[in-house]
């Protein structure tokens, strides 16, 4: 008597880049399709890029790092010297340093109207949305989750990051307040 096992596909990034398993048991089937949703990428396997302090790209899925606000790109703050600094290059930086070559996982919360996936997002085991506003480089988005609200108030505490100087909330940035 023949048993037909099921097949899982795994398409990373493309097509192109197809493995295809035999799944031995239903249990190891279930187990691959969880690790799937997470969306798992290893530095070696999947491309990561780094599009800004709150953003990131695993392969050609786009993650919003979910109860954070991080400086746009082109966003400037004024330190208490009076130079204008790239606080938003610098947080994009910073979230780069972070990422560096570790796996990185991202949990699926949501969509937001842009299309991307918000979620919480690790390196190792690093939670990258507390430990961006942990190091000053991003604000709890207040309006969506209090989670990273401590580690906030000890980033503004010590004026780590962004918190050494004078600066646009990011919301009111986008809005045109700049």
């Amino acid at each position: 008597q023949t048993c037909a096992l099921p097949i899982l596909t795994l398409c990373i990034a493309s097509p192109q880049q197809c493995r295809v398993y035999v799944v031995q048991s239903v249990s190891v089937f279930v187990a691959a399709a969880t690790v799937l949703v997470s969306s798992v990428a290893l530095a070696e396997d999947l491309r990561i890029r780094i599009i800004d302090g709150d953003t990131l790209a695993i392969g050609a899925t786009t993650h919003r790092l979910f109860g954070v606000d991080a400086p746009e790109s082109k966003q400037t703050c004024t330190a208490t010297s009076g130079v204008v600094w790239k606080c938003g290059v610098s947080a994009t930086e910073a979230l780069r340093a972070l990422v560096g070559t570790s796996p990185v996982q991202c949990d699926a919360r949501e969509r937001d109207r842009y299309g991307r996936t918000v979620a919480t997002c690790r390196a190792a085991e690093t939670d990258l949305g507390e430990a961006m506003v942990a190091g000053g480089w991003a604000l709890a988005y207040r309006v969506y989750s209090k989670r990273y609200v401590p580690a906030e108030d000890i980033a503004r505490a010590t004026a780590a990051g962004i918190w050494s100087s004078q600066f646009v909330m990011p919301d009111e940035w986008r809005r045109g307040r700049r």
